[in-house]
């Protein structure tokens, strides 16, 4: 029996200070969510753990059921710090005043 082509993705997570980058490799069939937890790039974590996070490919955002792609680049966005509009609020106050 032939044996099945394994897919390579890379799962990514942006840290303030640096970047975790971790290559493996998945069966067909696999979830992004299933991808993020055989990584362990989060340390160990459930599926329904991997389910809430914000996730995305090459940028764009994808919910966690979606299938993966030969050579993904999965993305675990982690939360803004601050509202964008608050930032550019108080941008806008600081231009003013100069």
């Amino acid at each position: 029996m032939a044996e099945v082509e394994q897919l390579e993705v890379t799962i990514v997570h942006a840290l303030a200070t640096r970047q975790e980058l971790v290559s493996l490799r998945v069966a067909p069939g696999c979830t992004i969510a299933e991808a993020v937890v055989q990584s362990e790039i989060l340390g160990v974590m459930t599926q329904t753990e991997a389910v809430s996070l914000d996730l995305g490919v090459f940028g764009e955002r994808r919910s966690a059921g979606d299938l993966v792609c030969q050579g993904d680049r999965i993305e675990i966005y982690r939360p803004l710090q601050d509202d964008p509009k608050v930032i550019r609020r108080r941008r806008a106050e600081q231009q003013g005043r100069g």
